[in-house]
């Protein structure tokens, strides 16, 4: 089973919208806080795979979101991209 190696408070920089079912993060000047979990090197790949079947994501047009990396403030005060 995937489990991640740590869970922490982080801070990304942006606009939070809600869009009936699920949020919305997009370029912005907010402070958008929620979770960084971190997983194992070896299990990034079959991570991603799983979180993508969850989201429907196919890394085509019909998507309902688009994966970009971000940088991110930990409860640490750490910059970590994301």
């Amino acid at each position: 089973a995937l489990q991640a190696d740590f869970i922490e408070p982080a801070m990304v920089q942006g606009d939070l919208y809600h869009l009936r079912s699920f949020p919305a993060l997009i370029s912005g000047m907010d402070a958008v806080v929620g979770e960084l979990w971190s997983f194992h090197r070896e299990d990034f790949v079959e991570t991603v795979r799983r979180i993508d079947g969850v989201e429907r994501y196919q890394q085509g047009a019909d998507d309902y979101y688009e994966r970009r990396v971000v940088t991110c403030l930990t409860s640490k005060h750490q910059e970590l991209a994301a």
